[in-house]
């Protein structure tokens, strides 16, 4: 049996609030639309095909010298290659990203330039490299905190990918803390419990690593938490559902939740195929 992978469940965020989007005075790359077609692409899991579409527009972008779409687009060009599994070009991509951050156009936005460490560090995360990851988010848990509204979903998202880090490196009572801020947050969202589901299946795993057998009430009660919320009458059963639905089947397995592993399974297969009628 096998659980999740890093790069299964941390999503990478978009850096930028498009409705204030214009690229400024210069000639730009269709940011939103290449965004769009992007999602379509994820939605149905066609990964090459995002990679591509993604490559393309930033070398677009590159050439029109539009360092804000060329950025945006590279943060989510880091996330398709981490859920592609492509370890070395993630990092690679993170790196530049990161680089590409010191612009001075990019830097206008500190939001920007901090979940672009985010990003950064989920990639790390993912490349067994968490050590490297921590101070990663923890610069951007330091931008965030000042800038955003404490029940702002991007905290959410933070505090669960910082926690992540710390338990693998076995900070588990700082990693404690910050899954129980994710939940938190999370919880005040329109669709938090996918993410509340993916955060108590965390949490399971933290008290594996740390308590062993003498954990096992405590991980049985986190498992039955995320049914509980991937049950939740108020999701959307869209592709993010699909998507969080198939990455926490492995965990249910793992934990012997066997049936509700092939409810996510099941659930997550008719949800595709929809799209897949849509697009055909």
């Amino acid at each position: 049996m096998e659980k999740m992978e890093k790069n299964d469940y941390t999503d990478p965020a978009c850096p930028f609030d498009f409705s204030q989007y214009t690229g400024g005075p210069k000639e730009s790359v269709p940011v939103r639309r290449v965004l769009e077609k992007e999602d379509g692409l994820l939605a149905v899991n066609d990964y090459e095909g995002a990679e591509r579409h993604l490559r393309y527009w930033i070398q677009e972008a590159e050439a029109l010298h539009d360092s804000r779409g060329r950025f945006t687009l590279m943060n989510e060009l880091m996330g398709v290659l981490r859920k592609s599994g492509k370890k070395d070009e993630a990092i690679r991509a993170a790196y530049d990203t990161m680089e590409l951050a010191k612009e001075p156009d990019v830097m206008g936005d500190p939001v920007g330039v901090a979940t672009c460490f985010i990003n950064a560090g989920t990639v790390l995360t993912f490349a067994e490299k968490p050590k490297d990851a921590v101070p990663l988010f923890e610069m951007a848990c330091g931008i965030y905190e000042k800038v955003l509204p404490e029940d702002d979903s991007r905290l959410g998202g933070l505090y669960n990918n910082m926690a992540l880090s710390r338990t693998d490196i076995g900070e588990y009572n700082g990693a404690m803390r910050d899954f129980q801020k994710a939940l938190s947050v999370m919880g005040k969202q329109e669709q938090g419990e996918r993410e509340q589901a993916v955060t108590w299946l965390n949490i399971a795993d933290l008290y594996e690593l740390r308590d062993g057998n003498v954990g096992a009430d405590e991980i049985d009660r986190c498992v039955s938490e995320a049914e509980m919320c991937l049950e939740s009458k108020k999701l959307l059963h869209d592709a993010d559902y699909a998507f969080v639905l198939e990455k926490c089947a492995p965990v249910f397995d793992y934990y012997g939740h066997f049936y509700y592993a092939e409810v996510c399974r099941t659930r997550a297969a008719a949800i595709r195929a929809e799209y897949a009628k849509k697009d055909s």
